[in-house]
């Protein structure tokens, strides 16, 4: 059996978990000369745009229960409390990880806003003109779990 042996550069197309591990072993054997460095930086830019991706979308989603929640008062029920409390509780632990993604939130919060609005908009069958042009709620608001809104 002939086993074909891979550049660093090529492994990252091949294996990536493989590609990972090679240069966490590089590293920490000091061999800094040898690292793919230029795989490594795209793989980070592209594990920071996940973590903003996965908070504006769990912000978002949270908007929406809670625009649901606030607007069709005659279908809440356990399933929506439970949407509500989970994701406040996945954005509590990123955000004690990472100051920066709670500002990223902070600072993108109406945006997300407004695209749960027209969501909610589809799913409830509520004209969008019939929510608030802005949003009624805070982003402490909606971490706070104590808050649905009446």
């Amino acid at each position: 059996m002939v086993t074909k042996t891979f550049s660093l550069k090529e492994l990252y197309t091949v294996d990536e978990s493989i590609w990972i591990f090679e240069n966490v072993k590089l590293i920490r054997d000091g061999k800094i000369d040898e690292v793919d460095w230029v795989n490594i930086a795209e793989e980070l830019e592209l594990m920071g745009k996940s973590q903003f991706r996965e908070v504006y979308s769990r912000i978002k989603e949270l908007i929406l229960h809670l625009l649901k929640w606030k607007f069709q008062k005659e279908y809440r029920g356990s399933s929506w409390e439970s949407s509500i409390r989970k994701q406040r509780g996945d954005l509590i632990e990123i955000f004690n990880d990472s100051k920066n993604l709670k500002n990223y939130a902070e600072e993108n919060f109406e945006r997300a806003y407004q695209d749960s609005k027209k969501i909610a908009s589809t799913e409830t069958g509520i004209l969008r003109k019939n929510f608030p042009v802005n949003t009624p709620f805070t982003l402490e608001e909606i971490m706070n779990e104590e808050f649905f809104p009446e």
